[in-house]
């Protein structure tokens, strides 16, 4: 890892080709694939889903 993103901070991005073979080891493996087009579309922000487990315990009005 080569460039910094920002003087002020320790944060070192990686190169186009570091970036390539992180994503290449990462899709390789089977535990560990990227979710889907419609797996994401399902997914809610986690604030959304605890406002409507506390609907559903009493403990907030709607």
């Amino acid at each position: 890892m080569s460039r910094k993103l920002n003087p002020r901070t320790k944060v070192v991005m990686p190169t186009e080709a570091e970036n390539e073979a992180i994503t290449a080891a990462a899709l390789s493996d089977p535990d560990a694939q990227p979710l889907t087009d419609d797996e994401l579309a399902q997914m809610k922000p986690i604030q959304e889903r605890q406002s409507q487990a506390r609907q559903r315990q009493g403990l907030e009005s709607t």
